[in-house]
């Protein structure tokens, strides 16, 4: 198996004099400035506001287009009990959205079903199965969530059919919008609404939001009450944890870990969370993925139907029914995974092909994606993986920073049946007879447009730290800049001369507990490297390394200290002088009771 490539750390861009201002300004430290500075802020106010991150800050719902008349159709079909279908997705952003508007109607009394189409049998979006079975149950209203935004052909036969159709989604339009009675989407073309990035279950509530204001309910209780959900849907569906969404996750985390929903309950404490804090990363690789896994390999009504219920026995059965179909999903994608990078390594020559192309007959649809992801950051290459199934090849990209994958198909377009997406990832089908000529036209294409410094991986580093500024103040100064996520992502630092002074596994081995010392001081600082635990070969005590890492406060047996969670660790460009490890040397012997608070490496994210 090929060797990872080794990453450059380069410290992000950043407007220094404001750096100045702002910490002059606000009284906090220079490090954290930076990386609010490196987020937009140029202000005290825009400092104060993205740290402490008002509910105020919501914008209007009905600056949306089209919510009046999507209120007063569905305040109509609410209080004439009109049955209304609940349209979602497959995904957590969609079953979160069906989920809250399903909860919420019901709470008004409103006659709501609801519909999840089949990942592999019917795929993304409104469909015509759909439309077919709502005019059959005398269906007259149709909210679609998460997606309907390109869906003009069916919302066209539900129109014919005499069913309306209100879309809430945040997928970005076409050229023309679909003839829905209404299209709640901040991305339409004529949206002045002053935030893009909301995801569809924060589009879903902006609906339900606007019910509440206009019928004059509690809106604190309705906050309350449903940002669970929203939390939920929109750290899983990785849309950037910025402004409205910012607000959102925040106080939806808050709800979610004190929820009161028996589904959701039920989850947490399958996936281990109970009485454990619920942060972003809780959601996205903890309860995300196991609502996830049953939409990839079956259908996604399972997790729909967890969200929804309120008996405590069923939840407890549908919660483990996810945690083993998400077992399933991760032995699928590894054995994918593992296949896939077999072609790569026996097949594939990287000096020449920039885009890796494999695929196979008995790969699970529902986890190529996944798999595209694996092999990209296996081999810094956008990585196309495809499923050969009755003469058809179906399937995903993944791209690199710099390349635009869905640029990349549309050059190749003429041997495409479908294809659709966006710069870092997209979905195609062709004829399997076209797959080599496919190969060799998208690969012709990367070598005219892809220059070579895009195959070098490249981590972006918020600004460079010594270990002894690692502080407890500035551990808890950038707690306060969560939740993170896409355009927002935890605080890296980069240190360039590090003295190791202890260096040990733990926990089962798998794991590296250090401790190290800057070049200007003897201050020793903890620090953590979770899956590095085959370092402890290649580096020794009185070693200097460089790192990336990330600073948090961790409590171990009632103390509380600085922790750099390690990132990345390699050896330094220039070795410590033979006076500065003398020295170091000394300290350490002097110092050889250092409170040992996460001798057994325990953290959170482990």
């Amino acid at each position: 198996m090929r060797a990872r490539l080794r990453e450059d750390w380069v410290p992000r861009a950043c407007d220094e004099g404001a750096v100045r201002r702002l910490t002059a300004e606000t009284g906090l430290l220079e490090p954290t400035v930076r990386v609010l500075v490196q987020r937009g802020v140029r202000t005290a106010d825009q400092a104060s506001e993205f740290v402490d991150t008002p509910l105020s800050a919501l914008h209007s719902p009905w600056r949306i287009p089209d919510m009046a008349p999507a209120v007063e159709r569905v305040g109509q079909a609410i209080d004439s009990r009109e049955p209304i279908l609940i349209h979602g997705d497959y995904d957590v952003d969609g079953l979160s959205a069906t989920a809250l508007l399903t909860g919420f109607l019901t709470r008004l009394d409103a006659d709501v079903s609801q519909y999840i189409p089949h990942r592999i049998e019917e795929g993304y979006g409104l469909g015509t199965t759909a439309i077919r079975q709502a005019k059959e149950s005398g269906i007259r209203l149709i909210i679609t969530v998460d997606c309907g935004t390109r869906d003009a052909h069916a919302i066209s036969q539900a129109r014919a059919a005499g069913i309306d159709v209100i879309v809430t989604d945040h997928h970005e339009p076409g050229q023309s919008l679909p003839p829905a009675l209404a299209v709640l989407n901040p991305k339409r073309h004529d949206s002045a609404y002053p935030f893009r990035d909301l995801a569809g279950v924060g589009v879903a509530m902006k609906l339900a939001q606007a019910l509440v204001e206009k019928r004059g309910l509690p809106l604190t209780s309705f906050f309350r009450g449903y940002l669970d959900l929203v939390a939920l849907g929109t750290v899983a569906d990785v849309v950037p944890v910025l402004g409205e969404n910012r607000v959102l996750v925040r106080y939806g985390l808050d709800c979610l870990r004190h929820t009161r929903k028996t589904g959701l309950r039920a989850l947490i404490r399958v996936a281990g969370y109970e009485n454990k804090a619920i942060d972003a990363f809780a959601v996205g690789f903890g309860l995300g993925p196991r609502l996830n896994a049953v939409g990839r390999l079956d259908t996604g009504e399972t997790a729909l139907r967890l969200l929804l219920t309120q008996d405590r026995t069923e939840a407890d059965g549908l919660a483990r029914q996810l945690d083993e179909v998400n077992y399933e999903r991760r032995q699928e994608e590894q054995r994918t995974t593992e296949q896939a990078l077999a072609q790569v390594d026996d097949r594939i020559d990287l000096d020449q092909e920039r885009i890796v192309v494999v695929s196979a007959p008995d790969w699970h649809p529902g986890v190529v994606g996944i798999v595209a992801s694996r092999v990209r950051e296996r081999v810094y290459r956008p990585a196309i993986v495809l499923v050969e199934l009755e003469g058809i090849a179906k399937g995903s990209c993944r791209s690199i920073e710099g390349f635009d994958i869905s640029a990349a198909l549309d050059s190749t377009r003429g041997l495409l049946l479908r294809h659709g997406g966006h710069a870092m990832a997209a979905g195609l089908e062709l004829r399997l007879e076209l797959l080599d000529r496919f190969r060799q036209e998208i690969n012709a294409y990367a070598r005219q447009t892809m220059p070579d410094e895009l195959l070098r991986p490249v981590r972006t580093v918020d600004g460079e730290l010594n270990p002894e500024d690692v502080s407890l103040r500035l551990c808890n100064e950038l707690a306060r800049l969560a939740p993170f996520g896409t355009g927002n992502p935890e605080p890296v630092f980069l240190c360039r001369q590090a003295r190791i002074e202890l260096l040990k596994r733990v926990g089962d081995g798998s794991h590296l507990k250090l401790r190290v010392s800057g070049p200007t001081s003897s201050m020793l600082v903890e620090g953590i490297a979770f899956s590095m635990g085959d370092l402890a070969e290649e580096f020794h005590v009185g070693d200097t390394v460089e790192m990336c890492f990330s600073a948090q406060a961790n409590e171990w047996n009632g103390t509380v200290l600085p922790q750099m969670l390690v990132r990345g660790i390699r050896p330094a460009a220039r070795q410590a002088s033979d006076t500065d490890r003398s020295r170091r040397s000394e300290y350490h012997d002097r110092h050889d009771e250092y409170p040992r608070f996460i001798e057994s490496g325990g953290s959170r994210r482990e």
